[in-house]
């Protein structure tokens, strides 16, 4: 680290823009040779011996910052490395058509304490760093499931999704101490909001179609 140090902020730019290349370089090749180790990857492409990686099908870069790296994994590996015409909103579109995934846990426990000389049970329901008392399992159970649905709803309809476009379900897990009611219940939910736009093979909506191979630019 300390020789870095002594880099102006380009050569320092330069530098970090080539390790990023190099670590989707060594994931790229991983996931093609399952089981090649780290170490012989870092060796190839560490530029010390005269060989190099090749791929034979096209590398095609999505995301915003993917142009800035064309050149550095061109020096990786021999590739034909591809960058659509609109590679930079390529995963917002993907955002736009996909799958929201949304969950949270709510906790319901059992408090036992003395009033003069009369054990008392309350049930407490902790979510998102706050707590609500009951004086029966019963209610806390209920506020429990109304607490997590409606969060769980809220976060997925903040991401433009309507509320029959999304499905809610839970897991409940319950510490039991004799026959009485749970000593505390667990629950976990799971919101799933399915695509705003409805994609099929034959009906692309017109923001999807930025892909053009004819015009994709080449590193």
């Amino acid at each position: 680290m300390d020789r870095l140090t002594y880099l102006s902020a380009k050569e320092l730019a330069a530098y970090t823009k080539m390790q990023v290349a190099r670590n989707m370089s060594s994931s790229l090749i991983a996931y093609l040779v399952p089981g090649i180790s780290k170490r012989d990857v870092e060796k190839v492409l560490s530029g010390n011996y005269y060989t190099k990686f090749a791929i034979s099908v096209p590398i095609v870069l999505i995301g915003a910052p993917s142009k800035a790296y064309a050149d550095e994994i061109n020096k990786l590996i021999q590739a034909e490395v591809l960058t659509p015409e609109f590679a930079d909103v390529g995963n917002a579109a993907g955002a736009l058509v996909g799958t929201g995934i949304y969950r949270t846990d709510v906790l319901v426990k059992k408090d036992i304490r003395e009033e003069g000389n009369t054990p008392v049970v309350d049930f407490i329901v902790f979510h998102n760093g706050k707590s609500e008392t009951f004086t029966s399992y019963q209610n806390a159970y209920e506020k429990a499931l109304q607490v997590g649905n409606d969060y769980v709803m809220e976060k997925i309809l903040k991401t433009g999704r309507k509320e029959n476009q999304i499905n809610i379900s839970h897991t409940e897990k319950s510490l039991q101490i004799g026959t009485d009611t749970p000593f505390e219940t667990k629950f976990s939910f799971v919101g799933v909001g399915t695509s705003r736009y409805d994609v099929q093979a034959d009906k692309i909506p017109d923001f999807v179609k930025f892909i053009n191979p004819e015009k994709s630019k080449r590193a």
